[in-house]
């Protein structure tokens, strides 16, 4: 079963998330800092996926998902976000801290075939 944490402050985005996991039965997370998804993370026994949005009080995504890489280098890094420099997203996938950047409002279709294209490759 795909396990997969979901960081955002936005209770809507978390809702819809998690009825689209839910539909297809993965074991779904989620967090709504990047405090408590890192308290998760740390509590948790590894997630496959990790998506978070970047705009977020305390700590944006990519500093987020930056410490997920620490901590679960081989989890899928999803930044889901509208409001992300380009430059700043090119340089976190550079980095490696992101893997993929979607934009919001998201296609559930697009993020279900990287997630689905991510977990064939890599379990």
């Amino acid at each position: 079963m795909i396990r997969i944490l979901a960081v955002d402050d936005e209770i809507n985005v978390l809702s819809s998330l998690r009825r689209l996991f839910f539909e297809l039965d993965y074991d779904f997370v989620d967090a709504g800092s990047a405090a408590e998804g890192l308290e998760t993370i740390q509590n948790g026994s590894g997630y496959d996926v990790v998506i978070s949005d970047y705009q977020m009080p305390g700590m944006n995504g990519i500093r987020f998902l930056s410490a997920v890489r620490e901590q679960q280098p081989k989890a899928l890094r999803i930044l889901l976000s509208g409001q992300v420099p380009s430059l700043e997203i090119a340089a976190a996938i550079a980095f490696g801290a992101v893997n993929i950047h979607l934009s919001k409002p998201w296609d559930n279709d697009e993020l279900l075939a990287v997630i689905g294209r991510w977990c064939s490759l890599n379990r």
